[in-house]
């Protein structure tokens, strides 16, 4: 009965999610009739994004007062950031040398191609690194389109506000009310999620499910089993690290909403209401969760390394280009790691990504568009990968910088899944 109870949740989310796959497999592409419904839950999950960076950063931020401590934070997670996406990598590129993704790849989905061309010439355009942490109007910091930007001006209010904590008490306490409203909103919300990702299951697999087919099945079938196999691993790995034992089996309990909520909607942004909520419930202390979360959605993407990896293959492979020539292969590795990082702080990040790569090996145009339906296809698991690694890596980060495994911070949450 305690193990009903403690895993409810997500047999009330894996229900919804098979019940709308089933419909939707059934119903074919005419379910995307049902995206208006799903997109509901989508706006409101966006809406709370933007105000939950802004405060949880700020609210994180002004109530240190050790700056040596917030900069020991930083690059204790810099270094797992790190580590984790060239293990991701790592492991992409060799399952692709072993496996090879692109065997008998070529031009596929005829009739998408056109369609997806289009979309990728009007959004393509000259790549500036720079001018993605900051914006020219401060109203721009309100689109989810400017997360990074949003970022760093809430780090920049935070350090200021810490700085005269001293002067201005009733800011700080009013900052810690808001943070504590905006997360009561965000619970809210989170009750609608079985409904929410029901539609988008039911919408998802009845638009692209008959699109896994021709020279992409044997790439997008790769990427998926990877994706399962790493995702279980490096998650059990990860939290080993951050909690021994107790924190893979706290982990296990709570990962499946952010999981499924990625595997839904398609969208890290999207899911870090739920992983807010799991790094609370597993004891990821609200000092590193309310820095791990905001700035791994943006920097941290163990699940393009799949993507970027894989595609680098199978594109090559269309092109009769060999993937496993030496050269080719540090090249591949290399863009994937940088795409890993500025994909997610990129508008269109995906996009920016196959652009870079068609460019890097001299692809023709025609190449953008095969591996954007090709990106679409297998964003769900990679997403799922991005979103829930944030959560792992918070508590490797919690156990390194507070020097106690994350369950035994004294903020945890009462609910901890076990």
């Amino acid at each position: 009965m305690n193990v009903l109870k403690s895993y409810k949740d997500t047999i009330v989310l894996v229900a919804a999610m098979i019940v709308g796959g089933v419909i939707g497999f059934f119903w074919g592409p005419d379910a995307a009739v049902v995206d208006p419904i799903a997109n509901v839950y989508l706006n409101l999950l966006f809406c709370c994004v933007v105000p939950m960076i802004a405060i949880s950063l700020i609210n994180s931020i002004s109530k240190m007062s050790d700056m040596k401590r917030l900069g020991k934070i930083i690059l204790v997670m810099a270094i797992t950031f790190v580590c984790t996406q060239v293990i991701a990598t790592a492991f992409t590129g060799i399952g692709c040398l072993i496996f090879d993704p692109g065997e008998g790849a070529e031009a596929a989905l005829a009739g998408a191609t056109e369609v997806v061309e289009e979309a990728a010439t009007a959004e393509g355009g000259p790549l500036s690194f720079f001018d993605l942490f900051t914006t020219g109007d401060f109203v721009n910091l309100l689109s989810r389109d400017n997360l990074m930007a949003l970022v760093v001006f809430s780090l920049l209010t935070g350090f200021a506000l810490a700085s005269i904590n001293e002067r201005a008490p009733q800011l700080v306490q009013i900052v810690d009310q808001l943070n504590d409203l905006i997360m009561r909103l965000v619970g809210m919300v989170m009750k609608l999620t079985p409904i929410g990702l029901g539609f988008f299951f039911c919408s998802m697999v009845g638009q692209y499910g008959a699109q896994v087919t021709g020279s992409m099945v044997r790439a997008v079938v790769f990427v998926f089993a990877a994706s399962v196999v790493y995702f279980f691993a490096a998650n059990t790995l990860y939290s080993w690290i951050g909690d021994g034992a107790r924190g893979v089996r706290s982990f296990w309990a709570n990962a499946a909403t952010p999981a499924l909520t990625a595997l839904g909607t398609c969208s890290s942004a999207a899911t870090m209401p739920a992983s807010y909520q799991a790094c609370k419930r597993i004891g990821v202390s609200s000092e590193i969760s309310d820095l791990v979360i905001p700035i791994g959605t943006n920097m941290h993407k163990e699940g393009t390394c799949f993507v970027v990896a894989s595609t680098c293959c199978f594109a090559l492979s269309m092109y009769g280009i060999n993937f496993a020539d030496p050269t080719n292969f540090i090249t591949a590795m290399g863009v994937t790691l940088l795409c890993s990082v500025i994909a997610g702080a990129i508008p269109n990040g995906g996009n920016v990504s196959v652009l870079m790569i068609a460019s890097v090996f001299g692809l023709p145009a025609t190449s953008v568009a095969i591996m954007i339906v090709y990106n679409t296809l297998i964003d769900a698991p990679t997403t799922a990968i991005n979103a829930v690694s944030h959560i792992s890596s918070g508590m490797i980060v919690d156990r390194f910088v507070n020097g106690r495994p994350a369950g035994a911070n004294e903020d945890a949450g009462a609910e901890r899944g076990l």
